[in-house]
Order: C-alpha cells, then sequence, then structure tokens
C-alpha cells in the first residue's frame, strides 16, 4: 500500500499545482484571484514551505478546487494516497465483461459524470468522517495511544510515518489537527498539505 500511495503522492505533486494554475490564464477567474493564484504560486516554489502556508489561500481552494472540480483520475490518485479502494460502481460491471476480455474505462463519455460524482461523493464522505474523528482527539491524548496506533491514525490521513520517530508521528499528527480543526478548511487544501511530505520537492 505504501508504494501505491507513495506513486499517488507524486502524481498529485504534479497534478495539483498545473491545475491551480490553469486558472490563471482562465477568462472566467476573477483577476482578484487570479493575483492569489500567482501568490500561491510564489508560496509553493518556496523551499521552506510549510502545511500551514496554504490557510491564507482557503478561499481559492474552497472556490476553485474542491474535489468536485478535478477529473476522474486525478480523484482516483486522491484516493489511493488517502490509502482508499474507490467504489466506482464499476466493479461489478467490469468484472463481467472482463470474461469477454473488454473492460469499460472510467473515462468513458457515457460514465464519465457518473464516476466523477461517486468518486467524489466518496472523499467527500471521507475525509468528513476522519474531521469530525479529529474533533474528537486532543494534543494530550495523543500521548495516551501506542506506536502502532499513532501509526494506523496517521495512515487514515493520509500522513508519512515510515521511519518516523513516536515524537515525529505526533508532531505531524498535531499539525494535521491544528488545520483540520479550523473552519473554512476545504477537504482539498488539507489533503494538499500533507503531499509534499512524501517528496523532496514539489516541481
Amino acid at each position: 500500500m505504501q508504494d501505491r500511495r507513495n506513486f499517488a503522492a507524486e502524481k498529485l505533486l504534479y497534478i495539483l499545482p498545473k491545475f491551480l494554475y490553469s486558472l490563471e490564464k482562465d477568462a472566467n477567474v476573477d483577476k482578484k484571484d487570479q493575483e492569489q493564484i500567482r501568490q500561491l504560486k510564489h508560496v509553493l516554489r518556496s523551499d521552506y514551505i510549510l502545511p500551514t502556508d496554504l490557510l491564507q489561500f482557503r478561499q481559492l481552494f474552497q472556490k476553485y478546487a474542491q474535489f468536485k472540480f478535478f477529473e476522474t483520475n486525478t480523484l482516483q490518485h486522491i484516493a489511493h494516497f488517502m490509502g482508499l479502494n474507490p467504489v466506482t460502481g464499476l466493479n461489478t460491471i467490469n468484472n463481467i465483461l472482463r470474461m469477454f476480455k473488454t473492460k469499460i474505462p472510467l473515462d468513458a463519455p457515457i460514465i464519465k459524470y457518473m464516476t466523477r460524482m461517486i468518486l467524489t461523493r466518496e472523499l467527500n464522505l471521507y475525509f468528513k468522517r476522519i474531521r469530525n474523528e479529529d474533533l474528537n482527539l486532543s494534543f494530550e491524548n495523543l500521548e495516551k495511544y501506542s506506536d502502532q496506533d499513532l501509526s494506523n491514525i496517521c495512515i487514515r490521513r493520509g500522513i508519512n510515518y515510515e521511519d518516523k520517530t513516536r515524537e515525529n508521528k505526533i508532531k505531524d499528527l498535531k499539525l494535521w489537527m491544528a488545520i483540520s480543526n479550523l473552519r473554512n478548511v476545504p477537504h482539498s487544501l488539507l489533503l494538499y498539505s500533507r503531499i509534499s511530505d512524501y517528496t523532496d520537492e514539489l516541481f
């Protein structure tokens, strides 16, 4: 699972900035928002970017970068990054068709919209469930969990836990919770705040 998560992280690190940057050239995007996008580009290219640096762009993510705006393949990468096997409603059909050596691609024109809706709903429900759990966790209670429990909590949130000390796991979880428990922070911003943990550079 970790290899698939790392692969998904690498893909998303290029897909998401490209998606955001395309808005800069979109005539339908407000000029003030385009200026914020340029500021976001500067932040993402910084060698010292912190997850909390993205909070100043929460309205930008809310307006243009919610899951419902992403393509099907991007949503699949997000699901894999979070350790999910997305249920698209097509698995059963494809299992049957596989006997006839054929398969319905997720991007087929007829079902593309339906697939995006299903994936978007599944991801939003997952993030909502995780963030509800975050409300019941406290910074103090994290100290009471075993190392394995801490790792499991990290896994469910897409937090890289491999080769990390107990102290670093707790530190990352506290950072996640500090963002997750804030109001008006879209799921996509919370997701992006963790992805850069899986690579040394964004570009």
